[in-house]
């Protein structure tokens, strides 16, 4: 057998390896996705953000808020408070020149604030218990 024909074998078998792998991962993927959100939805339901099971694995909800600027908003706001410069070709907002404006006192960052939107996240960590 030549060398050509060992590595087209071994990319052969290295792609079905891949393919299976991949699948197994994606059903993990999905399969986990689904539990995630049951826990979540459970922890909401009885009013837990901890929860530790009868062998020692702990759930923990944890729920963030994370902010950002509707854009459409922000550039019109920019535009009235002569903040242009912070406002790009593609009109998007260069947030370290939003950042200088405001912090050389250009712009009162409080006149941004309905602009703001802002998010809930939860997150979801389960982990050991550790004696």
């Amino acid at each position: 057998m030549s060398e050509e024909d060992k590595k087209e074998r071994l990319l052969n078998s290295t792609i079905e390896c891949f393919y299976e792998d991949k699948q197994q991962l994606d059903n993990y993927k999905k399969s986990t996705d689904e539990y995630n959100k049951e826990i979540k939805k459970l922890m909401n339901e009885l009013n837990k953000t901890e929860f530790e099971t009868d062998n020692g694995l702990i759930a923990k909800i944890n729920v963030q808020n994370r902010e950002s600027f509707n854009e459409d908003k922000l550039i019109e706001k920019l535009k009235e408070l002569d903040g242009t410069s912070a406002i790009k070709t593609k009109e998007y907002v260069d947030m370290d020149e939003l950042e200088d404006l405001i912090y050389n006192g250009q712009i009162d960052a409080s006149e941004l604030t309905p602009c703001k939107v802002s998010k809930e996240v939860i997150t979801l960590k389960v982990s050991e218990r550790k004696d």
